[in-house]
């Protein structure tokens, strides 16, 4: 174009032209970085994928609130974990302030009630569906194959816990028959420390049968 017909066209227009020129690529950029993410999450792909990611979490949530009904099993073994922890930390500092206060059976005692809170804790790693499992393999499978799983997983977990049950009862009974004590000073009753075998999978047990039956009305 010639002098003579730029000079011919208005100041301002020549100036808005200009401005348009060059603002023009950096205004269509951001607009096309906000379309992106709404253009992979419309694909199939991706709505597939946070569909996945969002009914995982659900499921999560779901266990985490199944799980807190159990409220006084889950107290009685955060009491538990109190009173190891405190039985240590006594011994800790004991040692170091005046050794001859030291416990000798706090090990033996620190054993005992750890054992305890980890099979009362079985009731509720049940009712959470919180036990190691292969999801892996089990997400292979179509829905309809993996509840069968899930439930045919449960009957197999009631009937080892039962089985458990009874052996547990017997040994501790053995136990309480002949008076079995610790070796130690404190002379502790064997048969409470056994005891926490068939009680914790007792729990398991009940919880495995609230499992199948709920997998049934489901059904139904």
């Amino acid at each position: 174009m010639s002098r003579n017909h730029l000079a011919a066209i208005p100041r301002h227009k020549l100036n808005a032209t200009a401005m348009s020129s060059q603002a023009g690529p950096d205004e269509e950029q951001p607009d096309r970085r906000a379309e992106a993410p709404s253009d992979r999450g419309d694909s199939p792909e991706g709505a597939s994928l946070y569909g996945g990611l969002a009914e995982k979490a659900a499921a999560e949530l779901d266990k985490t609130s199944s799980a807190s009904r159990f409220k006084v099993e889950q107290t009685i073994v955060g009491l538990l974990g109190l009173a190891t922890l405190s039985v240590c930390l006594y011994n800790i500092v004991v040692r170091f302030v005046a050794p001859s206060l030291t416990l000798e059976w706090s090990d033996e005692v620190q054993v005992y009630i750890t054992v305890w809170a980890i099979f009362l804790v079985l009731g509720v790693v049940t009712a959470a569906d919180r036990h190691v499992k292969a999801d892996l393999f089990v997400g292979m499978f179509s829905g309809t194959v993996q509840k069968r799983l899930h439930i045919f997983s449960d009957v197999l977990g009631l009937a080892f816990s039962l089985l458990l049950v009874y052996y547990g009862a017997l040994i501790t009974w053995q136990s309480y028959a002949f008076d079995d004590l610790s070796i130690s000073s404190l002379r502790f009753p064997l048969w409470i420390y056994m005891a926490a075998l068939p009680v914790g999978f007792s729990l398991a047990a009940v919880h495995y049968v609230f499992r199948i039956v709920g997998h049934f009305r489901l059904r139904g």
